[in-house]
């Protein structure tokens, strides 16, 4: 677990006398932890338990591992799909491949799927089910003929 943020804001209360008292402040502690998907429900439960009133944000990210299998598969499909596509341009225009003269590998990284800020319902069990995360890879192809 590790703290994100911590803010301590004054609460005011309105008054027809006076414009603003200050009645008490408010502390929010922002913490940042990393936890399996199937318990982030009781994780969330246990929080609400012991006092918390808001959840900023869960993000689902793959194991690094688990994202490096799927990114080599999509640049090995992005390859594959290139060379059909510069093969079948070559083709129509009656030329042959020579050589590969340069690759170029988009090293774009994987945006986490995120759920927006929400209030916490107090009445039933918080369930959190992961989902797919998308893997692009691309790559462009420079080709003598």
């Amino acid at each position: 677990m590790q703290t994100t943020g911590i803010s301590l804001q004054p609460v005011y209360e309105v008054s027809k006398i006076n414009s603003n008292t200050l009645k008490e402040y408010r502390a929010t502690n922002m913490v940042s932890f990393q936890v399996k998907t199937e318990q982030a429900g009781s994780i969330i439960d246990g929080a609400i338990d012991n006092g918390a009133s808001r959840i900023d944000g869960l993000s689902f990210l793959p194991k690094p591992e688990d994202l490096q299998k799927a990114r080599l598969e999509a640049l090995k499909l992005a390859v594959a799909d290139a060379k059909l596509q510069a093969t079948t341009v070559l083709t129509a225009l009656n030329l042959k491949e020579k050589e590969v003269i340069t690759i170029h590998v988009d090293e774009s990284a994987l945006a986490p799927l995120q759920l927006q800020r929400s209030e916490v319902s107090f009445t039933a069990k918080t369930a959190v089910v992961g989902g797919d995360a998308v893997v692009r890879g691309r790559v462009s192809l420079q080709i003598r003929y």
